[in-house]
This record gives structure tokens, C-alpha cells and sequence, in this order.
């Protein structure tokens, strides 16, 4: 199996670089054809949807749905797949941001019962609590 970097997962996603795109779709291509799907971990989804967002300025629904399509891309596998779902389920009913949710996803998984934060925006969703004052 191959991971792949968020570079290659932004290209791919963007096409806004036309050889950086052709090589990363031969890539997918390749791991369809070969049933090797390619890992996308946790972070490089972390990190892809902050670039979406930051630098192509990806509306909050563009970038939900394009990681809608790469859970059922057979090219792709992922690090988590439920902590996948649970962030399309929790972007798609909270208005977290979606950093956020996946920080907060990624502590459950690991078996925290919350993630302390200043942040009060992140607080409103049930995977953060509020520093104490």
C-alpha cells in the first residue's frame, strides 16, 4: 500500500497544476486498476481541508462534498473510515469548523471524553468543552 501526501490529495482535488493533476489522476488510476488503494491519512485529510479552505477558498459544502466522493472512490482508502463518516456527519449538522471536527473526532478515537479548548466556537460542538475560567 502507498499513502499519499497532501500535495498529491490537492492536486488531484483542484486540478489547478495540469501535470502535477495528470500525474496524481495516473496515480489513482493506478491504484483502481491494481486494487491497491492509496492511504489518505488522518493528517493529510487534516491539513487538505485547511488548504481547500485557505488557500482555494473551497466553500464549506465543496469541501464536505469532496471528501463525500473520496469515501467512495475504490482508488482510496482511509486511515479511519468511521472517523471519516463521523466527520461528514458532524460538518453536515454543526457549523464547527472543520478542522475542528476532525481534532475533536481524532481524540475520541483515541479515547478521550473531550477535547479542552479556549476556542469557543469549537466549544459549542459536543467533542470540545470550554476551558474554565
Amino acid at each position: 500500500m502507498k499513502a499519499i501526501d497532501t500535495n498529491v490529495l490537492v492536486r488531484f482535488l483542484v486540478c489547478d497544476d495540469a501535470d502535477m493533476t495528470e500525474r496524481a489522476r495516473c496515480l489513482f488510476e493506478q491504484a483502481r486498476d491494481k486494487s491497491e488503494p492509496l492511504l489518505i491519512p488522518t493528517l493529510v485529510l487534516l491539513e487538505t481541508l485547511w488548504v481547500l479552505r485557505s488557500s482555494y477558498a473551497f466553500s464549506r459544502d465543496t469541501i464536505i462534498e469532496s471528501v463525500k466522493q473520496l469515501l467512495v472512490l475504490p482508488s482510496v482508502t482511509f486511515e479511519s473510515y468511521g472517523l471519516v463518516r463521523a466527520f461528514i456527519h458532524e460538518a453536515t449538522s454543526a457549523s464547527t469548523d472543520l478542522a475542528d471536527i476532525i481534532i475533536g473526532l481524532q481524540a475520541k478515537t483515541a479515547g478521550a471524553e473531550t477535547t479542552m479548548t479556549f476556542d469557543s466556537k469549537a466549544a459549542k460542538s459536543v467533542l470540545f468543552t470550554m476551558m474554565p475560567l
